[in-house]
């Protein structure tokens, strides 16, 4: 699906760059000429490279090493240091 999206927003920046009034193009591919714009103005900026999807949600934070992360662990256990929760009333 991604493939598709990225293979309909070249062909509509080179309908563009060969002169094809913005109105037609949005009205052959059925998008709003907000979401042509952005998809241009990103063209514009970043090259055909803008045009690529980009990653949705929260970015990943770094890999923590298994190594320190078990022994967190055992020290949580030993030490009882856990997030108490506190009683619904």
């Amino acid at each position: 699906m991604d493939r598709d999206i990225e293979q309909i927003k070249v062909w509509i920046i080179k309908q563009r760059l060969q002169g094809l009034a913005v109105t037609d193009i949005c009205t052959s591919v059925n998008i709003s000429r907000d979401m042509f714009y952005r998809w241009w103005n990103r063209y514009q900026t970043l090259g055909w490279s803008g045009l690529t999807e980009k990653p949705k949600g929260r970015p990943l934070g770094p890999e923590i090493n298994p190594a320190l992360k078990n022994r967190v662990v055992k020290l949580r256990e030993r030490y009882e240091w856990a997030l108490k929760r506190s009683p619904v009333h």
